[in-house]
This record gives structure tokens, sequence and C-alpha cells, in this order.
């Protein structure tokens, strides 16, 4: 998951369905329909992002998310990558790394191969264009300084493998190892580069998330038991900040600010804005797909995506999700009953959108009103491609009672009422 700022955000499921959050609450389903597994993803604006496909190609948008286009990169399957800007960035599998500075168009192979004993386990984080590291299933860390070509090996005293590396300067790196049978897993420090390491943190698990600063002292970690750590001295210690009682667990997490931040745990998504120690819960995708990885662009907009294709974008923060059904193009606008209806607490609502003369986008908004005509909630506020969609509105929060929902684009309006009982 990759956020840019407080609203916006993305999220990659495996059947190449994309949706994209606008406002930090809302989900919308821009999936390519492909049948392949997405691993993860990243965007730099509302515009540009990409994906990493399992088969070992990158897909790229320019449209955020409408659209996507793939690229062979030349690699194995298991592919995943880490972009330091826009157009520089690297794709690795258990083997070998790629490097690529027009943005994915095209790939170069830096020659270097890594043996079957020996074998790439972790994204690599690089602090510039040169300056990287990267982890291996045998407990080894590798330093680059010419942009991936060439490699130095440290080595840190464990035989764990090494999940997640962080560089909070070109001195201080945070790895987290894997645990396995009877070691649990740890987090190290190191201050001088990766020559030598320090064991900061042995919080009994098995699992740690990635790491996630907002400088080179602030950040969080989270494990697979459910606590959420955070450090205000660049890891040097840390604290616990909140353990779930409901068997949530940290599989990724995200933080745009010192208070706002995310947290995944397949289809599973949580939100907080008061730096980790309350979260809200809501679940992302109804689907049997998992997934793998989302990004935020602001407090609203993001994507995640996974299994089967999946791409999944929200708008409004990630409290509510959009669905696209199908590859079929809709004749004319249509605003379907909701269903259950009456309904408790939620309900999902059906809308199809037409293909128009340019077979260009159409401007969509869903909002819901309340008895007297006062707009309580925006389940959509986007531009959508033709298509049908299908988004599931929350009403926990909100009494009991008629309701309306209503569809506007530029040359249709339809509202349908419906009764929330509780």
């Amino acid at each position: 998951m990759k956020f840019l700022n407080v609203n916006t955000g993305w999220l990659m499921f495996n059947k190449y369905d994309t949706y994209r959050m606008i406002d930090g609450v809302n989900w919308y389903n821009n999936s390519p329909n492909i049948d392949i597994t997405l691993n993860s993803v990243k965007f730099f604006d509302s515009n540009t992002g990409y994906a990493s496909v399992k088969d070992g190609s990158i897909i790229r948008t320019t449209n955020g998310g409408n659209n996507w286009v793939r690229t062979p990169t030349g690699s194995l399957n298991g592919l995943n990558f880490y972009f330091l800007n826009s157009l520089t960035g690297w794709a690795v599998n258990t083997e070998r790394v790629l490097r690529t500075t027009n943005g994915g168009l095209n790939w170069i192979n830096t020659g270097f191969l890594f043996n079957q004993s020996q074998q790439l386990f972790c994204l690599p984080y690089f602090i510039n264009e040169n300056t990287g590291w990267i982890g291996t299933d045998s407990g080894k860390i590798f330093k680059t300084t010419n942009s991936g070509f060439n490699w130095i090996q440290y080595k840190i005293n464990t035989p764990s493998y090494i999940l997640n590396i962080i560089a909070l300067d070109i001195n201080s790196l945070l790895v987290s190892t894997l645990g396995v049978d009877t070691i649990r897993a740890k987090i190290y420090r190191s201050s001088n580069g990766g020559n030598n390491w320090q064991i900061t943190n042995t919080t009994p698990t098995n699992f740690y998330s990635n790491f996630s600063f907002i400088n080179s002292s602030i950040g969080w970690v989270g494990t697979w038991n459910g606590k959420l750590q955070k450090t205000t001295n660049g890891g040097l210690n840390w604290f616990i900040v909140y353990d779930s009682v409901d068997d949530f667990r940290f599989r990724q997490i995200m933080f745009l600010n010192e208070n706002t931040g995310w947290a995944m745990f397949f289809s599973i998504f949580s939100k907080t804005t008061n730096s980790g120690l309350n979260w809200i819960s809501q679940v992302a995708y109804s689907g049997n797909a998992p997934v793998n990885c989302f990004d935020f662009i602001n407090e609203n907009t993001g994507w995640a995506v996974g299994d089967y294709g999946l791409i999944l974008k929200t708008t409004n923060g990630g409290l509510i999700f959009v669905e696209q059904q199908g590859t079929e193009i809709p004749k004319e606008y249509s605003l379907h009953q909701n269903y259950p209806n009456p309904f408790n607490p939620s309900t999902k609502i059906k809308l199809s959108i037409p293909s128009n003369v340019k077979g260009e986008t159409s401007n969509v908004k869903l909002f819901i009103y309340d008895v007297l005509g006062k707009e309580i909630a925006t389940l959509v506020n986007e531009q959508l491609n033709p298509g049908t969609y299908e988004v599931e509105w929350n009403a926990g929060n909100y009494p009991s009672g008629i309701y309306f929902y209503t569809l506007t684009t530029s040359s249709f309006t339809q509202t349908k009422k419906m009764v929330l009982e509780k």
C-alpha cells in the first residue's frame, strides 16, 4: 500500500482489479480484469503509477489507474520493485536486479546474479540513484554504490531471512528478520552504513511488517500478533502504541504524517488519525482475492493491488470501496435499487455508465442524503470509464430511517430510496 498524502493512495489485488481512493474513505475498482497476480504498487501523483506482476512484468498507468500498459522486463517470475522517483527504479526477484531510468519503459539487467543457495528475499531500498541495500534469505545484506551493478556483502549475526530494510540516511539502517522455527523475528540497526549491527527490538513475533518513517527519527513497525510499535529516535528504542484485541495482524503499514496512517491485513484495512493509538477498520473488498500491497498519495486517494489482477482505488481515505462488475459496456445510464433493502448496517448500490460518443470517461457522483435532504455521505466523485460498478455503504454510524441516494453525471440524474432498520 502506498499513500502520497493524507487523502490519496492506491491498493492492488490479484485480478487486475484496480481501486482508487480519493477522500481516504472509499475504494473504486479500476481493474483491467487480467487473470494475474500483482505484488506491489507505487504512485507518485494522481496520474502516474506502477504495479509489479508475478510473471516478471510491470504495468504502468498515466491516468490514475483508468488504463494500464504492460511492460515486459525480461526477468523471471516473482518480480517486485522499488522506485526512487517516477523515472528511476529497480526490479528484483530471487536471483537478479534490473534497473530503469525512463519510468519502466525499458529495463537494464545489472548483470548481478544471485545463486540458488543465496536468494534475494526483500525489496531493495535506495537512498539516492547510486546507493542502495538489499537482503537475502541467509541473513546477508548487500550494498551498492553504483546503482546496482556491483554489490558489497555485509553479514548480520543471524541465520534468518532479511525481511525488510530501510535507510534513514546514508549511515543509519534498519532491517527486520523473519522468525523461523524457534528463532523469533528481530530488528537490527546499523549506524555506519551496514558494517556493524545491533539488536534494537525483540518483541515476541515471527513477522514484522514494513517500516514506515515520516522523517529520520519518527517511525512505526507492525507485528504479526497485532502490535504496532513506534520509535522517536530513529529505531534505537521502540515502544508499543497499539495492541490488537481482535486478531488484526499488521501485514503492511503506511504513515503520511505523525497522526494519519493506514494498515492492511489481506482485505481488511484500518486507518488511524492519532498516531496509531486507535484504528477504524473496514473490509476493502468482499471477494476472495487477497490484497498484496497498497499506496496512498494523500489523505484520500490510494490504490491497492492483489491476486487475480485485482486493483482497487479509493478517493475518501479507504472507508468505502467501489468495484467494477464484469467487462460488458452498458447501453445507458442506470441506478439500481440497493440490496438488501431494508438493510442493517450495510447495503450495496450498483450503477451503470455507458460509453459516450468520444469514448471518454464520465464525471460520476453518487451521494447519500437523509430525509431532510442533507448530504451525509459521498460514495463516488470520480471520472469513471464506461462499465457497471458496485459500491457498499456502511450506515453503522447513522440512525434507522429513510435515506436517498442520487447518481449524477453531466447528462443524467436519478434518485432512489432505501431504508435502514436497526
